[in-house]
């Protein structure tokens, strides 16, 4: 195999990892707890924002998640309104 050869193949698979790492969706995900503790509430009160429809979650297994994105929106909507 030539270096040319090589050069391009090395480039087409970074490309192809870019793309793979661009189309991935963001799931960074934060329990309970953690969006309690970041939002200096307590975990109560995180589950009436969820149950409310205010803070969006999802389960995994019995326990709830909230992705970093959806926190973010929440406190974006939050402050304005403030």
């Amino acid at each position: 195999m030539t270096d040319t050869v090589r050069n391009i193949l090395h480039m087409s698979r970074h490309l192809a990892d870019q793309a793979d790492a661009a189309a991935a969706p963001n799931l960074d995900c934060l329990t309970l707890p953690e969006v309690a503790a970041k939002l200096k509430v307590s975990r109560s009160t995180v589950t009436r924002l969820i149950n409310d429809g205010q803070l969006h979650a999802f389960s995994v297994g019995t326990s709830r998640r909230v992705r970093v994105t959806e926190l973010e929106r929440y406190l974006n909507a939050v402050t304005q309104t403030a």
